[in-house]
């Protein structure tokens, strides 16, 4: 079908999703209460005491309309399940194996006895039991279409479920466990222990006491310890799950045995759903994982401290423990049984309910009727365990051909790009200017070090006793410093393999280190787990730098200041383990992810293959991060989480529940078949070594691509850059079906490029963007054509010639006055006459490449490339 009429197809589909978007009900919209009680508390969820007329009205039992019981109890609304298990007392291993599929650092297997016995909801605690206790129902979901009464209850904080334990507890005669003071309610104005913020949207913050000597002792309602809960959820069991073991950790393919059990991100189709709708544990308990994560007690501190009795976490903290995972954004890793999630006491989202306890008296536990005792677990059957390949090929696994287009250089014209590039590098210094300007925390400041390519800047040279000073003055977010620095890093790590340069293996391990920072400053105190998402920029304190003798100033003071875009967050960390009190720019997009990812495969060369230990251990650790921060866009469903300002975990999303665009790999997916495949491709090449559930064919999503493109010209760099990210991983993962159809699809790509796109005759930088993407393209198995060598002689030989001209390669030099010095090389060039300043660069990730198709056209002679000594000559 020709491309225009998918495009119309798509447009009529856009349109209809906005018109019903534009036409329902949104959650601010939904009636506080849907029974019709004339007092917003509705008593009913003590046991029932409705033996005369309905208790909480001056009218006859309203059962009979809008409420929906058959009989006349108004409050088994929310499911004939919603009732109280009681559990026996007794000891379990808490935590898990090292050897469980998605186990984190933090579940370190320890023995934990429980004394008493207690009572916990079958089912979470769903949007009728709380409207009913606390008088007012946030609830997201079901979204657009309503409230339903029968779901469980989510978007409440910490003390919101606090809030309705109390309430519980004084409806059914018991003593509350809590007292809260100075409550400050979500819109900013004081609350009460009475009506605990219900007409302002909940409580955001309160001064909580227990009113017992533990939280095991307090008579009435409350939420679970974090040793209670797991218990509970295990009941017996000692696998992943409390049904047997997890074999697949994403979203999807959907796990055979977390399916079962739960509603998760791999089944739930991203919305709530009514409790019961699983098998339940052992015990009875349905739902303890997936569908709403769930609240718990305790303070969360990362190592558990050894076997315990009746434990209740630390006794001061700044995340709330969060169990269970919940229906979206969720992988397998995360809806295990000992997995743990944090979130602060006053955070809200639509994933996150909870369920209460209970501990039983003497004489309740006495009279109890327990469950029965599980049977034995049965052995764990676990999934061979797999080790990435360190088998990297050495050359291109197949054979690809192209038909011959274009005249083919000639052994002068090679010779000339050659000694132009080669001594355009050499004459500039290029790659000490790289690390003279790179920078972010110097040494000796007393922080780790770091540097990257910040590009929103100001910088002055002023001279003193010492000599030379560059201050890099800050005034802007950088949010996609990450493109030019990851072109360079590539390039530079090709270099240091290519040459075995020492003088320049600080760069490598300066650059590094700045891709560890990207994902360390997201970190909010030392106690905080989640330690795979990427910021688009960080900014520690002002600081001095010193790179073979040139010294430099780092002033951020222009860019402290909170800054809420569509896009992304600037914000201060006031608690970052490594930097203290400094400040982040969160919510990564997709604009530099596609550069992040096509590094990987270089660093994991340098990390086996690079002379220097120190550079090989440096690199290595990079690599663990961003292996890391690519299995996190998986399990979260190929969706980029980010942290708000406080440091809760999050994929943004609008008052819709609608994911940014920025943010996600899938909001076309239902809309267009293989839109963003490529990306999703490449996280999981690097996060998990497997194509796992994808097929991306060639690598183009013509009709996502064709809406994509023409919105902006950026997005084509996005999409390009993103196919030969899957693509380089898919050779590295030894995954050569994959890889050699991502080729085929690459050759087309670069054939609609050259000769079809209706853009490349309008845009000014066409054919710069054009020659870099081919350049790079080669060094990743795409035989070259000579009309494409052509164009590449061409834009690369204008562009040597252009920087070549530019008198700031060192801005430390006498020569070069006081005052105000460009930032780079590219801010003076006429728009769209030469490729950026990063690319240039791109010859020795080509020479370096084992990849390299034999069958491409000549480009430039690699000797030369490869032998510093002879830049800038013809070899002769």
């Amino acid at each position: 079908m020709p491309r225009n009429i998918y495009l119309a197809m798509l447009l009529v589909l856009v349109a209809a999703v906005f018109w019903v978007g534009c036409s329902s009900n949104s959650s601010s919209s939904k009636s506080a209460n849907a029974d019709d009680d004339t007092v917003p508390v509705d008593d009913d969820v003590a046991p029932d005491d409705d033996a005369s007329p309905d208790d909480d009205d001056a009218s006859p039992d309203d059962d009979a309309s809008p409420d929906d019981d058959a009989s006349p109890d108004d409050d088994d609304d929310a499911s004939p399940l919603d009732v109280f298990v009681p559990i026996p007392h007794g000891s379990f291993v808490m935590g898990s194996p090292t050897t469980e599929p998605g186990r984190r650092p933090d579940e370190t297997q320890h023995t934990v006895t429980i004394t008493r016995d207690f009572e916990i909801g079958a089912i979470e605690t769903t949007q009728a039991k709380f409207l009913g206790a606390v008088g007012f129902n946030p609830s997201w979901y079901p979204g657009w279409i309503g409230q339903d009464l029968k779901l469980p209850v989510e978007t409440v904080s910490w003390y919101d479920a606090l809030a309705f334990a109390n309430r519980l507890s004084t409806l059914n005669n018991y003593d509350p466990c809590f007292t809260l003071t100075n409550i400050v309610c979500v819109d900013g104005s004081p609350g009460d222990s009475t009506a605990y913020c219900r007409n302002d949207n909940g409580i955001a913050s309160a001064t909580v006491a227990l009113n017992a000597a533990t939280i095991y002792d307090c008579a009435g309602y409350r939420l679970p310890t974090e040793a209670e809960w797991e218990y509970a959820a295990r009941a017996g069991s000692t696998t992943a799950l409390y049904n047997g073991d997890l074999t697949e950790t994403p979203c999807t393919p959907v796990d055979p045995n977390l399916t079962k059990i739960a509603w998760y991100c791999g089944n739930a189709g991203d919305t709530m759903h009514e409790p019961g709708g699983k098998a339940p544990n052992a015990w009875g308990l349905y739902d303890m994982l997936g569908n709403a994560a769930e609240w718990t007690w305790d303070w969360y501190q990362s190592d558990y401290g050894g076997d315990a009795t009746d434990p209740a976490g630390a006794a001061t903290g700044y995340f709330k423990v969060v169990r269970g995972a919940a229906i979206r954004f969720d992988g397998g890793s995360r809806t295990r049984s000992a997995a743990r999630a944090v979130d602060t006491p006053d955070y809200r989202k639509q994933y996150i309910g909870f369920r209460v306890v209970r501990t039983l008296s003497a004489s309740e536990a006495a009279a109890a009727e327990f469950p029965p005792a599980p049977a034995p677990a049965p052995a764990p059957i676990r999934p061979p365990k797999t080790s990435r390949a360190k088998d990297y090929p050495s050359k291109l696994p197949f054979v690809f051909t192209r038909p011959a287009v274009g005249t083919p250089l000639t052994p002068e014209q090679i010779s000339e790009l050659t000694a132009t590039v080669t001594g355009f590098w050499k004459t500039s210094n290029y790659l000490h200017w790289q690390l003279w300007t790179a920078h972010g925390m110097g040494t000796g400041n007393g922080y780790p070090d770091y540097g990257l390519h910040y590009d929103d800047l100001n910088l002055t040279k002023s001279t003193d006793e010492n000599g030379a000073l560059l201050t890099f003055a800050h005034n802007g977010t950088d949010d996609n410093l990450t493109i030019p620095t990851s072109k360079v890093f590539n390039n530079v790590m090709a270099y240091y393999l290519l040459t075995g340069d020492a003088t320049i293996a600080p760069l490598v391990t300066k650059l590094a280190k700045g891709y560890v920072e990207l994902m360390r400053d997201m970190l909010w105190t030392d106690q905080d787990p989640e330690n795979s998402i990427f910021s688009r920029a960080p900014f520690p304190e002002d600081n001095d730098f010193v790179e073979e003798g040139r010294r430099g100033h780092v002033d951020y003071s222009g860019v402290r200041h909170v800054q809420d875009d569509w896009n992304a967050l600037l914000v201060e960390n006031k608690y970052n383990p490594d930097y203290g009190d400094m400040w982040v720019r969160s919510e990564r997009s997709q604009d530099d992810v596609p550069h992040i990812l096509r590094t990987v495969p270089m660093l994991m060369r340098v990390a086996q293959d690079g002379a220097d230990p120190d550079v090989r251990a440096t690199v290595a650790t990079a690599l663990q991060y961003l292996q890391s921060f690519a299995r996190d866009i998986v399990d979260s469903g190929y969706y980029i989480r980010a942290k708000d300002a406080e440091g809760n975990q999050q994929v943004p999303v609008d008052s819709n529940n609608m994911v940014n665009d920025m943010s996600s790999f899938m909001n076309y997916a239902n809309l267009i078949p293989n839109a963003e495949c490529d990306p999703k491709l490449a996280s999981a090449l690097i996060g998990y070594g497997s194509v796992l559930d994808l097929n991306c064919g060639g690598g183009i999503g013509w009709v996502y691509e064709t809406v994509a493109t023409a919105s902006h010209y950026y997005n084509y760099e996005i999409v390009r850059y993103f196919h030969l990210a899957a693509l380089y991983n898919a050779l590295m993962a030894n995954e050569n079906t994959a890889a050699y159809n991502l080729l085929q699809g690459l050759a087309e790509r670069a054939d609609y490029m050259m000769h079809t796109d209706p853009n490349r005759n309008t845009v000014g930088s066409w054919w710069n963007d054009a020659a870099e993407f081919l350049v790079a393209s080669a060094a990743t198995g795409l035989p070259l054509t000579s009309e494409e060598a052509q164009l590449i002689l061409t834009q690369y030989t204008n562009a040597a010639n252009w920087y070549a001209t530019w008198t700031y390669w060192d801005p430390w030099d006498p020569s070069v006055p006081d005052g105000p010095v460009p930032e780079t090389p590219g801010n003076g060039a006429p728009a769209g006459s030469v490729t950026g300043w990063e690319n240039m660069l791109f010859f020795l990730e080509y020479c370096y490449s084992p990849l390299l198709n034999p069958a491409t056209a000549p480009l430039v002679d690699c000797d030369i490339v490869r032998d510093p000594s002879l830049w800038g000559t013809t070899g002769k």
